[in-house]
């Protein structure tokens, strides 16, 4: 089967209680299938690469948003 990574980043919004949002996700994010590669870059920036034949960004941030974490969706960081 062939590997089709991506290479993402993820930012965080800055008003959420847990202020290492980024490190706190990138443990969990570590454990799913298809994440090749994760890293907390800042407190609220995570950098992921992912197979997207076997998951893909929306879902990355869909468990993220399941599991309480404030995803940055500003225009600046699109």
């Amino acid at each position: 089967m062939n590997v089709l990574l991506k290479q993402r980043e993820i930012r965080f919004c800055r008003l959420h209680p847990d202020t290492a949002q980024a490190h706190s996700a990138s443990l969990i994010l570590s454990d799913l299938e298809g994440i090749h590669h994760v890293q907390s870059m800042e407190t609220y920036q995570l950098f992921v690469s992912y197979d997207v034949s076997v998951i893909t960004l929306n879902l990355i941030e869909e468990v993220l948003v399941e599991l309480g974490f404030h995803l940055d969706n500003s225009l600046m960081n699109k």
